[in-house]
Formats: C-alpha cells, structure tokens, sequence
C-alpha cells in the first residue's frame, strides 16, 4: 500500500458552509403553510449534496431552485440547538489545513472525494467497476482520522483499519457481516496493544494500557455483547461495568479513580427499568423506560419478583451497589490480575469461511 498526498480535498470554504447550513432551517424549521407575511425574502439553495431532492415539494423544477419563504417565525430552543450544533461539527474541522495523505491501492481506481457530514469520502473500484473499498477521511471532532474499509468482490469478507495523526490505530476484519478473524489496536507509540481472534462473532475482546494493566475486556456472542463488560482506570480501579444480554444493557455502574459510585441504573430494551442514580446525586425510580413514583415502583415490585431492587433513596441505592458481593468479587479479580509484556505479541489470522 502506498500513500500518497492529496492536494485536491475541498478545503474549509465559507460560502459552501453557508450554503450548507442554510438548507436546513428551510427543510425543517418552516412551514410554509402557517408562516406569516412579513418580510420577504429569497433563498437560493446550491444543490452541493443528495438532500436537495428532499426540496422537490416546496422548490422551483428547473433551474437552481429558489422558494419565496417568510421571515416570521420564532425557532424553538431544541431547533436552535441543532442547528448551534451543525455550526460546531463543520467548524471544528475548519483549522485542519490540507494535504492529508491517503492510501494509493495497486490496481484500484480512486474515485472522490465527496463532502458528507462526516468527511471526505472516496471509493475504490476494481477493473470491472465494482466498487471494493471505501475511505473516509474524518472531519470535525474526529478530524484527522482516516478509515479504510477493504472489500472482497462478492463483499462477504471487509477488513477496517484506522489511522489517527498518520498512525495505524485498529485493524478488524470481518466475515458475512459478523466480527471474524484478528483484531488489533495499537497504542501512540505504534505498539501493539490488542489481539483478539474472533471466530464467527465469538470472543474476547481485550485492550491494555501502556503499562500492561488491563483497560478493557468485552465479550461477545454471536456478534453481540453478551455478559460483563469491564473498563478500568490506570490504577486498576473498575471505571464502568455493564452487564449485557444478547446485545442489550441490563444493568450499569461507574466509578471515579478513587473507586467512589459515579453512576448507576438498571435497564431493559425500552430504556431505565429500575434505579437510577447520577454523580450529582440525582436519583429515579423507571418501569419500561418511564419514570414512576417511588410508591408505584414499589407495588411493581412486590408483584414482580423479576424487577431490579426497590430503593427509597439514593443512599440506600449506593449501599447496596457499594456492598453487592458480585460487584466486590469483580473488583478484586482485576485488581490482582498480571501485567501483560507490551508490545503484546503477534497473533496469527487465523482462517476465515
């Protein structure tokens, strides 16, 4: 694989900003039905990506489209926010001056790039046309990433790697659409800290700090989360645990460095399904995701053996977190558990269907 500098990705350019942002407080923030007539004006929109067919309803046909719309209309505080937050993904990449460099693949054919709201993105396509990779380069909070995802012809295997500030960070390869094969993160120095080999969505999943100590264990099933996923703080405290079914939170907690309760809460597939409890002291009692009184949650559980535990209070919520024999049990295990040699040491790839 060669890189290669690419001097022709559009730069940060005001004017396409505007035209972009622009867009969206016509597709969403107007009804052209209940505005009222005040002042006029005219919004020409520069068809610069796919959502100007979303205008057809409310646009001109030919030409570049153009609406007649009214200026009288008050945008409510969440409108205001998400465009407030369209403004701030856009402008955080607007200090990144290019060149980047990108991956030149032998006997590929580049295609790109085209703005999205993420990045650049590029395709590359074998000699018959068909496209086989795909490249993003990242803007905005995530500005500098580069994601390359490889393809075979019939697409049933992909393999995903990522660089941050030039430097191979993650490789992860796939099989019918599930985790399969090795995974591996490497650290700022370029050191291996992660090798996983997934067979079919099962595995282990296990990332290290630079010093050896153990920063993350996830297990899955069936390409799923399934059972107690750990990450810890550099001094081998528990930072968060969750337990998980088949792909689903059933319960959570947090804990700061120093091991004091951070956050906790119990949940089913439709949201908090029982306590929770945040590092400000805030503390609710949920039933299928809709916050209760404490006297119906407790009736709930008296009829409900299945429901997580009745708390009055938060303090009696965190004892109980605090003295939970499986939570403790948990925290010792990982406090005694070896320091691994970094770089950790290759895996082989084992075989793929």
């Amino acid at each position: 694989m060669n890189w290669v500098t690419m001097r022709e990705c559009p730069r940060f350019n005001p004017r396409r900003l505007f035209l972009f942002l622009g867009r969206y407080p016509v597709l969403i923030y107007t009804n052209p039905s209940s505005l009222e007539v005040e002042d006029e004006f005219t919004f020409e929109l520069n068809p610069i990506c796919e959502l100007s067919t979303m205008l057809e309803h409310h646009t001109q046909t030919s030409g570049i489209p153009t609406q007649t719309l009214k200026s009288e209309r008050t945008m409510n505080a969440p409108l205001r926010h998400f465009i407030a937050l369209h403004l701030l993904v856009l402008c955080a990449g607007a200090d990144e001056l290019l060149p980047v460099p990108v991956p030149e693949l032998d006997g590929l054919r580049r295609e790109g790039p085209r703005l999205s709201m993420l990045g650049d993105d590029y395709v590359y396509r074998d000699t018959t046309g068909t496209v086989v990779g795909k490249l993003l380069i990242r803007r905005g909070v995530r500005k500098g990433d580069v994601v390359l995802d490889l393809y075979d012809p019939g697409w049933v295997h992909r393999s995903s790697r990522k660089w941050r500030s030039g430097k191979l960070v993650s490789e992860e390869t796939y099989s019918h659409g599930v985790r399969h094969g090795l995974w591996r993160t490497w650290n700022k120095k370029g050191e291996l800290v992660g090798a996983t080999v997934f067979e079919k969505g099962n595995g282990v999943q296990r990332i290290y700090y630079n010093d050896g100590s153990l920063e993350r264990e996830i297990p899955f099933v069936e390409d799923k989360e399934h059972g107690i996923v750990v990450y810890l703080h550099e001094n081998r405290q528990i930072r968060e645990l969750y337990w998980y079914e088949n792909g689903t939170i059933v319960r959570e907690i947090s804990f700061d460095a120093e091991g004091k309760l951070v956050h906790t809460a119990w949940s089913n597939e439709k949201g908090v399904h029982g306590s929770y409890l945040n590092g400000d002291g805030e503390f609710e009692l949920s039933l299928n995701g809709r916050q209760v009184s404490t006297d119906d949650y407790r009736e709930a559980a008296k009829s409900d053996a299945n429901l997580p535990p009745f708390f009055a209070n938060g303090k009696e919520c965190i004892e109980f977190v605090m003295s939970d024999q499986a939570v403790l049990k948990l925290s010792n295990h990982y406090k005694e558990l070896d320091l691994v040699k970094i770089p950790l040491e290759e895996l082989s790839q084992g075989k793929a269907d």
